[in-house]
């Protein structure tokens, strides 16, 4: 690249790799849900008590037929301040409180 003074210059560009937001989400249990219950109602009742997740998971059984809920499964919340706000959190869903706590 040549300057107004008609100097020759080398220009750098710096490409960072966008971090994963899942990298640095802290990866929470939540038991006590219902077999119904979908990602949509999940995120809802969670999103009603001011926590943004970062992804939901479910466990489940994959049969031959269909895949049946274990009743639990994962969430991933990005800030400290999320998660505090999670394991204090009283979240009911369809009628079932969820069970939440710190994953291994």
């Amino acid at each position: 690249m040549t300057s107004e003074t008609g100097e020759e210059s080398e220009v750098t560009i710096s490409l960072q790799r966008m971090a994963d937001p899942i990298e640095n989400a802290t990866k929470l249990y939540i038991g006590g849900l219902h077999p119904k219950v979908t990602e949509t109602e999940v995120r809802e009742a969670f999103e009603g008590e001011g926590i943004s997740l970062v992804k939901y998971k479910r466990a489940s059984w994959k049969g031959q037929k269909k895949t049946r809920s274990k009743g639990y499964g994962f969430v991933w919340v990005a800030s400290p301040e999320d998660v505090n706000k999670t394991l204090v959190a009283d979240i009911t869903i369809e009628g079932k409180q969820l069970v939440i706590m710190h994953s291994k």
